[in-house]
């Protein structure tokens, strides 16, 4: 379980690793979603999109981020014909 007013996102989640005491025993699988980060000689590390969320939860916030970065490039786009 993960204590999420400790926790500072830092990606280091393990039992034994975390520098806050943010991570306490668990059987629970969590997950964090980013979005947006590069490959190559710069490379960067996504956004996090979310906290921590189950696995049933990942489909739905993955659709809306697709929908909304859609919407994004039609609009960016329509700006730029005029």
């Amino acid at each position: 379980v993960i204590d999420e007013n400790v926790c500072k996102t830092c990606g280091v989640c393990s039992e034994s690793k975390c520098p806050f005491k943010a991570v306490k025993p668990h059987n629970e699988v969590v997950y964090q979603i980013y979005v947006g980060g590069t490959w190559g000689k710069k490379s960067r590390m996504g956004t996090p999109l979310s906290k921590f969320v189950s696995e049933d939860e990942i489909a739905p916030i993955l659709e809306k981020t697709m929908i909304w970065f859609k919407l994004l490039i039609t609009f960016k786009l329509v700006g730029t014909i005029r």
